[in-house]
């Protein structure tokens, strides 16, 4: 995939999702269709002072805490869910609030060479670095997120080799939680189900990232 995404819904709406009240004032974001890797894109994880999780943005591409300067790459924007568990981008596994974690984020579509795909209103699985592998330097600290990818589904095969992880509603919050069993997250990292899914052509017009309208994931032909 491409690592674009659309990101449009009321952020009170995302938090439902999660099981999160859906009358706090979580502040709304600008509707963005087009989110490029370069962004901070929305996306759930579990709080350090609470014992649920939260919303927050994130920059995208992993920055791991040894490097010495986080303006020099490359840091993966993806990590296959194969290998995720392997070093240097090791799955986080149990452990203390805030000590390490795997976040949520919300995708209302993704697309890869002019097509996009819809599903049914879920959540990519990723996964991303806290506490003892934030990175510090320069007097600043940066949280930053690599999307899981996986084998594609009989859907997704038709624009690219692989595709991210989704999870189902049942799973987000096991997903997030800190203590849960690392063995039993991996079974989860499999293709989603195709037939909750669709996918169709837009206008090459979402190719550029600084076009952020709804028009960028209009429809213009067949369902694929």
């Amino acid at each position: 995939m491409r690592g674009r995404f659309d990101q449009h819904r009321r952020t009170a709406e995302y938090a439902v999702r999660l099981g999160l009240p859906g009358n706090r004032q979580y502040g709304d974001l600008m509707a963005r269709y087009n989110v490029a890797p370069s962004e901070t894109p929305l996306v759930a994880r579990w709080s350090e002072y609470e014992n649920e999780p939260e919303l927050v943005t994130l920059h995208s591409g992993l920055v791991p805490h040894w490097s010495k300067d986080p303006s020099k790459g490359p840091f993966p924007i993806n990590a296959r869910a194969e290998t995720v568990a392997e070093k240097p981008l090791r799955l986080p596994g149990k452990s203390l609030p805030g000590a390490g974690g795997r976040l949520l984020r919300v995708a209302d579509g993704e697309w890869a060479q002019a097509a996009v795909l819809l599903p049914a209103d879920q959540w990519r699985a990723d996964v991303f670095r806290r506490s003892g592998s934030r990175w510090r330097g320069q007097g600043q600290i940066l949280e930053t997120f690599t999307i899981i990818i996986t084998e594609p589904n009989a859907l997704a095969a038709h624009i690219h080799n692989r595709m991210p992880a989704i999870l189902p509603p049942e799973h987000h919050q096991e997903w997030l939680d800190p203590l849960a069993d690392i063995k039993t997250l991996q079974d989860y990292l499999v293709p989603y189900n195709a037939s909750e899914m669709e996918c169709f052509p837009v206008s090459t017009s979402v190719n550029k990232p600084q076009n952020k309208g709804s028009d960028v994931i209009a429809q213009v032909g067949p369902l694929v």
